[in-house]
């Protein structure tokens, strides 16, 4: 398979996700076949790294021994990573936090975004344009967020449903659906427009998210060996009803973004994470 240009905005998604310089840092070191890849990125779910190789399309591609490799654009992408990365050590070579590459990765997105568009301001000397591009880039990234958050809990009804019509199979491979989304929402570019909105969401929201997609995948492992309760069925839809909260109070304007119910949403996950402990 040839290697093909790969567009900034989609490198900006590529590697706007820690598994995904995962799977690029063991592809750095050699081809892998998919079994091996998904074993040395960690990955649990086939499904899962299906998921993230699809969104790698051009940074990583198929050889002709059939093994997944890194393209001109994946090891250059690699190696803005590993600069930027070096560049955040002080003098004495420790780090200025203790997240490594992966923990790094909405920064390089940020840095990816800036340089982007001071490129294009230099080639194009117009602001208008560059403003143009910072707004698309900006609503991309709300839209996105907010499809991902749809298709989760699209993906958590389905599982609802399964649930109750003794499809354990169909529900399994639907959380697991829904929890891909969600690990990609948690992972947007923040949006400086939402301004303290962002913040306490990112703060708050995303980190309770986190330990509840923990639990969901807890729940997804025990319905996988044959064992759903009703518990697990509430839990769901407790989960479901947060993000459909989220989704409600998410609101985009002209060149405008907020989360109108914000404080609503830090309460109720906050609530939910204290009270489903048990999952």
């Amino acid at each position: 398979m040839n290697d093909k240009d790969t567009a900034p905005s989609e490198i900006f998604e590529a590697l706007g996700h820690p598994i995904r310089l995962k799977i690029l840092e063991a592809l750095e070191k050699a081809p892998s076949s998919f079994s091996d890849l998904k074993k040395l990125s960690k990955i649990e779910s086939s499904g899962h790294l299906t998921f993230h190789l699809e969104k790698l399309n051009g940074l990583v591609a198929l050889n002709s021994e059939g093994n997944y490799s890194l393209t001109d654009d994946g090891r250059e992408a690699l190696r803005l990573v590993n600069n930027l990365a070096s560049s955040r050590q002080d003098p004495t070579g420790k780090r200025s936090n203790g997240n490594g590459r992966s923990g790094t990765a909405l920064w390089v997105l940020g840095i990816l975004l800036v340089a982007s568009i001071a490129i294009t301001a230099v080639s194009i000397m117009n602001t208008g344009i560059v403003m143009t591009t910072v707004n698309r880039f900006n609503d991309n990234m709300f839209s996105n967020m907010q499809y991902d958050i749809q298709f989760a809990s699209q993906h958590m009804q389905s599982a609802v449903s399964a649930l109750e019509a003794g499809q354990f199979d169909a529900a399994t491979i639907a959380l697991s659906q829904s929890e891909v989304y969600i690990d990609q929402m948690r992972f947007t570019i923040p949006l400086p427009s939402l301004g303290p909105d962002y913040s306490r969401f990112y703060d708050y929201v995303l980190h309770n998210i986190g330990i509840l997609n923990d639990r969901l995948e807890a729940v997804e492992l025990s319905i996988a060996n044959g064992n759903a309760t009703e518990a697990h069925v509430e839990f769901i839809q407790a989960y479901m009803g947060g993000l459909g909260m989220l989704d409600r109070g998410m609101l985009k304007g002209a060149n405008s973004y907020a989360i109108t119910n914000v404080d609503e949403v830090i309460v109720y996950f906050n609530d939910l994470v204290a009270n489903s402990t048990c999952i």
